[in-house]
């Protein structure tokens, strides 16, 4: 059973830090004995495995955090970048599941007590997959058809709202191994995110809004779902028998790679700009890969979906870029589309218009671009240093914050640029996509 309440989940956080602690100092103690770099490299291995036990065990926002430091390598201890790789990347797919007799009182309640043979033709009861807020089941319907059966963990928005008061101290724990690292920040954007995936039935619909925007489209692979057996707590999809992150990338050869990545990259920015919706996770053990280039696109369990008129402004601050519209103009643009009032300090203002234009560089660069750890660094950095310029200013009082939930515009860029900038580095993506942004219109 998943502990849900805020002082056992806080134990169980400081345990870990206690331990991290502890493998810092044997760390020091190694050195005696063995090269620095060897002493690096066995603390790194030691917090990796301590933070996949832990991460994997707690679920709800340590585990997503676990998810997200396997694969975004701009947090990372550069040097040590492969051992979280290897380790936190079993987070993705293969998280320790939770025993079924545990997870069975929530389908109870969701069914008035049936059992899923009574729903399903077959029901199997060991899962293939567990994440941060569920864990997944294969099934067939009654007419022979495969379904995927995602159910939530018993308690975990209690556990999830737990770790929400928690964050403070697994940013504490995991700045024992990763000293340097902007752990309070990217924490900060998943607590952002995380009560969104606890409610299906929202996750449902935008699931079928996405199948419906891109239906037709070859390339893009959305499982539907089977709406009179998903609940609350409970969503039933299509079953996609598509590779998984860690095999692609094992197998694909470099070409593949790179077309998954454009097709990954126009789904994102035509799901944004032409049909006004972003999914806000994009990480790797969201999407499935097929040998004919096709991409299935599985969860969406945190999306954003916006209104005509943020669509037009949308619109008309990406041709503004593209134009290198710069100066208060293009400021009081960016403004108004990412919702800060223009009383915001004017040298956060220049800030954001700097950090606009550079998550544009792949497209107003000269084209062909790849995607590379340097850009994506270089948009981590101007990210950090917007929020430090702007926690200074705070102190005194001063109107600047554009990163809380007020501002629409800003966390959801940030989840473009250092989720999507990853993936597209790691498939070593280059493309024209200049002209895919003026194809999408």
């Amino acid at each position: 059973m998943m502990r849900k309440g805020r002082l056992a989940r806080l134990a169980r956080l400081g345990g870990m830090a206690v331990g991290l602690a502890g493998d810092a100092t044997a760390a020091a103690t190694d050195l005696v004995a063995h090269s620095t770099d060897e002493a690096a490299e066995r603390l790194h291995r030691h917090a990796a495995k301590r933070m996949l036990k832990v991460f994997g065990e707690m679920k709800g926002l340590p585990l997503k955090a676990g998810q997200m430091l396997s694969y975004i390598d701009e947090i990372l201890p550069p040097e040590h970048q492969g051992v979280y790789n290897e380790m936190l990347g079993n987070l993705q797919v293969h998280t320790p599941p939770m025993e079924w007799e545990a997870v069975r009182e929530v389908f109870e309640a969701e069914f008035d007590g049936r059992q899923p043979e009574e729903l399903f033709a077959t029901f199997d009861r060991e899962p293939i997959a567990a994440a941060s807020i569920g864990q997944v089941y294969r099934a067939t319907l009654p007419d022979g058809a495969l379904v995927v059966v995602k159910i939530q963990y018993p308690g975990v928005a209690d556990a999830v709202r737990s770790d929400l008061d928690n964050a403070e101290t697994l940013v504490s724990a995991m700045s024992a191994v990763m000293p340097k690292a902007d752990l309070a920040h990217f924490v900060e954007d998943i607590v952002s995110r995380m009560m969104e995936e606890c409610d299906y039935v929202a996750e449902a619909g935008h699931q079928r809004a996405f199948r419906a925007a891109w239906e037709g489209v070859d390339q893009v692979v959305i499982p539907h779902t089977i709406d009179e057996l998903s609940t609350g707590r409970v969503l039933v999809s299509e079953y996609l028998d598509g590779q998984e992150w860690a095999p692609m990338l094992e197998y694909a050869s470099p070409t593949r790679k790179n077309g998954y990545g454009m097709v990954i990259f126009r789904f994102v920015f035509e799901s944004l700009f032409r049909h006004a919706m972003f999914n806000g996770d994009p990480h790797p053990g969201n999407y499935l890969f097929y040998p004919d280039g096709r991409v299935a696109f599985i969860d969406y369990g945190c999306v954003q979906r916006y209104s005509a008129e943020q669509e037009e402004e949308f619109g008309e601050l990406r041709h503004a870029v593209l134009a290198g519209s710069r100066g208060p103009a293009f400021q009081s643009l960016l403004g108004r589309v990412l919702g800060f009032p223009d009383e915001v300090d004017p040298e956060m203002k220049q800030l954001l218009e700097d950090y606009m234009h550079l998550t544009f560089e792949p497209i107003t660069a000269p084209q062909p671009y790849t995607f590379t750890r340097e850009y994506t660094r270089q948009l981590m950095k101007k990210g950090m240093d917007a929020k430090m310029v702007m926690t200074k200013k705070m102190i005194t009082g001063r109107n600047v914050n554009v990163f809380d939930s007020e501002h629409r515009g800003v966390a959801f860029l940030g989840r473009i640029n250092f989720g999507l900038g990853s993936i597209l580095t790691t498939l070593g993506t280059t493309g024209d996509f200049r002209s895919i942004i003026e194809d999408i219109g």
